[in-house]
């Protein structure tokens, strides 16, 4: 009677060609690798493997990882090596691999080591989520990009200004909505196209002017914001905003291809603790000193005062 407990000969070898053919022909990215202190060089690879690096197994087989080409050296990858080293596999791991062609991909990579004849071996399955990564990035920016401006939409701007007030340190917190003047005046006479690359130049302006000192948001229709989360002092968020100001109302008109409207825009700012404690009150008060500007005669930049609150009846 055979002895269950004792590995047969004939099956640990199909086993063996199983595993082989498993190799060969799975749609995983399969990469054997030897590593050591220094670097780590290819054994073996899958076909998929090639195909998603784009390279022959003559041009692998033996070489650096690195040197090759496909494997992208940085911090992330010391880290993984380290896991290696220290727990003998790692899961899931977001990678950047380099296509021959010189596309980056982007993979999630499990890996285990194995320790034969004195030599360590790491075998990584790699999978390619390449499109997802682009679906995601999609679908997040429809979810937080103005399609017409490219800039932050509504959503996303009261959300950064929500974190900026939760989060506000020492310095000075400004909120400046912006208004184009008389802009149903542009939509109505020259069309809505001419609409359109108004408010395309007037968000490329400012945020020109604004630089990393703030964040420029598309409220909706003609009504832009920026947030300074952390100016020097209030002096220093009014000379800000006052630039942007002058970007719209003192260069070159903001009508692309010219016409009969020059169009301009009026400011309305506020400070956080000064002139409100939360993020609505911030903007109610942003918003007084912007109708004020415009009840003034428009292309201004006012800052919001107490003596501007309705009075009430």
């Amino acid at each position: 009677m055979r002895d269950k407990d004792r590995t047969d000969p004939i099956e640990e070898g199909l086993f063996n060609t199983l595993l082989h053919g498993l190799f060969d022909f799975s749609p995983l990215a399969i990469c054997v690798s030897t590593t050591d202190d220094q670097a780590s060089r290819y054994v073996k690879v899958n076909d998929a493997y090639l195909q998603l690096v784009g390279r022959s197994r003559e041009e692998l087989h033996g070489q650096e990882m690195q040197m090759a080409g496909a494997v992208i050296d940085d911090a992330r990858r010391a880290r993984r090596r380290r896991l290696l080293a220290t727990v003998g596999r790692y899961e899931l791991e977001e990678v950047e691999i380099r296509r021959a062609d010189g596309a980056l991909l982007s993979t999630l990579v499990s890996a285990q080591r194995f320790v034969a004849d004195g030599r360590a071996f790491d075998i990584e399955m790699i999978v390619d989520v390449t499109e997802r990564k682009r679906a995601e990035a999609a679908l997040w920016r429809l979810a937080h990009i103005d399609s017409l401006t490219g800039i932050p939409n509504r959503g996303h701007f009261i959300d950064a200004l929500t974190a900026a007030v939760a989060q506000r340190g020492d310095g000075v917190l400004a909120l400046a909505i912006i208004d184009i003047d008389r802009f149903k005046q542009i939509n109505d006479n020259l069309g809505h196209l001419t609409g359109d690359s108004v408010l395309v130049e007037a968000a490329s302006r400012i945020h020109a002017a604004i630089g990393e000192a703030g964040l420029v948001g598309r409220l909706g229709g003609d009504e832009f914001a920026i947030l300074i989360p952390d100016a020097a002092d209030r002096l220093a968020a009014r000379r800000l905003l006052e630039a942007v100001g002058a970007a719209l109302n003192e260069s070159s008109q903001l009508l692309a291809g010219g016409g009969s409207l020059q169009p301009t825009a009026t400011i309305g700012f506020a400070f956080l603790p000064d002139d409100a404690g939360d993020v609505g009150g911030l903007m109610r008060a942003a918003d007084i000193a912007l109708y004020r500007g415009k009840r003034g005669g428009r292309a201004a930049v006012v800052a919001f005062r107490p003596e501007m609150e309705p009075r009430a009846t």
